[in-house]
């Protein structure tokens, strides 16, 4: 599939059955090991680690989009720090704080 993928479309075809197989492993191999672990699954796991993260991500990099065109800007460095400021969000959100329904709570380190 890879093969026929990247020689009719290209590099963008290439990267079509990556991004299947992560979505297989996303969407199939939780249930199994919340099963193996007796876990019932978890929709806040869902929530707090895959579509929040995937949301910060997309909300920031639409705004640096929307600067761009207004100011017209194509600067390399620019689009670069674009995705370092969305990466050091995501990591703020899974790695230092957590949203409750109610209240923001500060995870403690170590």
């Amino acid at each position: 599939m890879t093969y026929y993928l990247a020689s009719t479309y290209g590099l963008t075809g290439s990267a079509w059955p990556w991004l299947l197989l992560n979505l297989g492993f996303v969407v199939l191999y939780p249930p199994i090991i919340f099963r193996k672990l007796g876990v019932k699954p978890s929709k806040l796991w869902y929530l707090e680690a895959i579509v929040i993260p995937i949301m910060i991500s997309v909300c920031s990099l639409w705004f640096f989009k929307l600067i761009y065109d207004v100011l017209s800007v194509g600067n390399i460095f620019l689009i670069f720090l674009s995705l370092g400021v969305s990466y050091v969000l995501v990591a703020l959100r899974l790695f230092v704080f957590r949203f409750d329904i109610q209240r923001v709570q500060w995870r403690i380190a170590l």
